[in-house]
């Protein structure tokens, strides 16, 4: 077996775009975009690490509505809601775990961004706070999703994942 031993390498990036958000007409069009450092092995886990660590476990003797209202603080300060319907507890918790980790990897791997702004349309820099608000949006969510997941794969492809 031989081994590439020389690094990584380091300051690659991918931009992303939204052309669905697009917005003006012309040369004035603005297609919103995403410059993203590629994802690793190491970053999923961080991201994963952040997400399990956002969601508490039930309390000895908790009821499930007291667990059910500490949960929703929890999550909302990720970014994530925890899902109304008819699933179990546990698969709704799982899914608000998944989009936690997803918003993780995005506030992880995302350098700098065009054509995100705020309520009055001025330019916002991609903080905590925006990046979880632009993940709320299922486009732009599943987008990155794809995205990611293509990367993903290639790593885990090639032997690294």
């Amino acid at each position: 077996m031989r081994l590439d031993l020389t690094p990584p390498k380091a300051g690659r990036s991918e931009t992303l775009t939204f052309p669905g958000l697009a917005e003006g007409e012309g040369e004035s069009r603005i297609t919103p975009s995403w410059r993203l450092a590629l994802p690793s092995v190491a970053s999923l886990r961080a991201a994963r690490s952040l997400a399990y660590r956002a969601v508490p476990g039930r309390d000895e003797g908790e009821g499930e509505k007291a667990y059910v209202d500490r949960l929703r603080d929890h999550l909302a300060a990720h970014g994530a809601i925890l899902p109304e319907g008819r699933l179990d507890l546990m698969a709704r918790v799982e899914g608000a775990t998944e989009a936690v980790v997803l918003s993780a990897h995005a506030e992880a791997l995302i350098l700098d961004w065009d054509g995100f702004g705020d309520a009055e349309g001025e330019a916002i820099e991609p903080d905590a706070v925006s990046i979880r608000a632009a993940m709320r949006i299922p486009y732009v969510s599943g987008r990155f999703e794809n995205w990611l997941n293509r990367k993903l794969a290639g790593i885990s492809q090639e032997g690294n994942g």
